[in-house]
């Protein structure tokens, strides 16, 4: 079990970290207030401006990019319970630009990444009919949350998760990517990108499309591809099982490379749940987690890791990206009941998460920042 040395620097560096804490409860409400209505920079209490970071992007710049010059997708068009729309960004607004970080050189705080735009745009949407929750949208985050892959893939690659059809788009264009295969299990979603954005995809060719499931498929034996990427959540809070099953099947074909959705933040957000867990040993007490198949994770690093952390760089080893795959997948494997959990409880909370956002949206009831 972890061991937290009970000396002035360890003590300081444990009372920074709740601070720290305190004031991500803030910026967790900032990030759902800014995705559902218009924040401005003007909104945000001072501070929690050492924490965000806004970057200044022009009406121009978002809608000159290769896709949207090839693509054109009429809104409105759906096939039975999904349909393409278009996602408003307000002008001069807070809108997710990157992945989140954590500093773990100085406060442990977590930078939120923000762009404002000079004008008010429309961007295509993935959605289910009546519903405000998207499965994926063309925007800066998505982009630059999918560079890794665009950047990366060659060969032939498996695209998990057919969304708009961006990165089967952007891989076609590359040389170094000779085939591609999305997977999903979603026939409309599917029915739709054949029917508009395929035909319309340059050297759409190199594409095939096949209705499976994603995990199923990457749990094979034998995984005929160089490259995959593994896109099939909304976000972190329903993205944990699926990313463990890819860590899996990452490590049983080590000649196959992986890049996965949101794995920065995923990162990030476990980095924050192994610190609320340390607060809890140290106070005694027992605060809710951020994320609960993350805890989950964090509870059995916690109580698993034979480590005493008495400084920064200790801590640092402790919450370090190697040492946290390293657990994850030794709990996986020794404890498949605490992986079972962890499904059960993703799929739940995918489900329970877009009604409360679409009955939250609805409502207009929203808290204040201040």
């Amino acid at each position: 079990m972890i061991i937290l040395s009970n000396n002035g620097k360890t003590n300081r560096l444990m009372s920074d970290i709740e601070s720290s804490l305190k004031l991500e409860d803030k910026c967790i409400l900032l990030d759902g207030l800014a995705s559902v209505q218009r924040i401005t920079e003007e909104d945000i209490p001072e501070k929690m401006k050492k924490q965000i970071t806004i970057t200044s992007l022009s009406k121009k710049a978002i809608m000159s990019i290769p896709y949207f010059q090839d693509i054109k997708i009429p809104s409105g068009t759906s096939k039975g319970k999904m349909q393409y729309n278009r996602r408003i960004i307000q002008k001069n607004c807070l809108t997710s630009y990157d992945e989140d970080e954590i500093d773990l050189d100085s406060n442990y705080g977590i930078t939120r990444k923000y762009f404002t735009c000079d004008s008010f745009i429309r961007v295509p949407i993935l959605c289910e009919a009546n519903s405000v929750v998207g499965w994926m949208s063309v925007e800066p985050f998505e982009i630059n949350s999918l560079n890794a892959c665009v950047q990366n893939a060659h060969g032939s690659v498996l695209v998990c998760g057919c969304g708009l059809g961006y990165v089967a788009y952007m891989l076609a264009q590359k040389e170094e990517v000779k085939k591609i295969t999305i997977v999903d299990n979603n026939e409309d979603v599917l029915d739709l990108y054949k029917e508009i954005i395929y035909p319309q995809t340059p050297n759409h060719d190199k594409i095939s499309l096949e209705r499976k499931d994603a995990i199923e498929c990457i749990q094979q034996d034998d995984l005929p591809f160089d490259f995959i990427n593994l896109d099939t959540w909304n976000d972190t809070f329903d993205m944990v099982y699926p990313y463990i099953q890819g860590l899996l099947s990452a490590q049983k074909h080590p000649d196959t490379d992986f890049t996965y959705w949101l794995e920065k933040t995923f990162y990030t957000h476990m980095q924050r749940e192994l610190l609320n867990g340390l607060v809890n040993q140290r106070n005694h007490t027992n605060k809710l987690p951020y994320i609960q198949e993350m805890a989950i994770i964090a509870n059995y690093m916690i109580n698993t890791s034979d480590a005493t952390i008495n400084s920064r760089q200790s801590l640092n080893e402790f919450l370090s990206i190697e040492n946290i795959k390293q657990k994850i997948l030794e709990m996986a494997i020794q404890e498949p009941e605490s992986l079972e959990r962890i499904r059960k409880i993703s799929k739940k909370n995918r489900d329970d998460s877009i009604c409360f956002i679409n009955q939250y949206v609805k409502s207009k009831e929203f808290p204040r920042l201040r």
